[in-house]
């Protein structure tokens, strides 16, 4: 399990950089609603993609996603915006799965 974790972490530390760094750009409702809407999910799908591509179909990145965005919650909106870690859990998980079957696609 560990291994598996020391493998995702480029991953995590592009999605955390997103989750962290994307907010501090929102200036008003309009730049917020577009870093909420586009540019993390788009970011989140392509990490998933390149994941599974890479390492195959796993649960953890899809995991490990969620929890790294519930503390934004907190730190940069308020908890209306709950929605968001599970929309990003599946959102990781389709890239993953999508980035693993295209491996699979390209391995014949």
């Amino acid at each position: 399990m560990k291994a598996k974790l020391l493998i995702l972490l480029p991953y995590l530390g592009v999605m955390a950089a997103a989750f962290y760094l994307l907010p501090l750009l929102m200036l008003d409702t309009g730049s917020a609603m577009l870093i909420l809407l586009v540019a993390t999910p788009l970011i989140t799908l392509f990490c998933g993609v390149a994941c599974g591509y890479r390492h195959g179909f796993g649960w953890q990145f899809a995991v490990m996603s969620v929890l790294l965005f519930v503390p934004t919650l907190a730190v940069f909106y308020n908890m209306t915006a709950w929605v968001y870690p599970v929309a990003y859990g599946v959102l990781a998980l389709i890239g993953t799965a999508a980035g693993a079957a295209c491996r699979r696609r390209s391995d014949r």
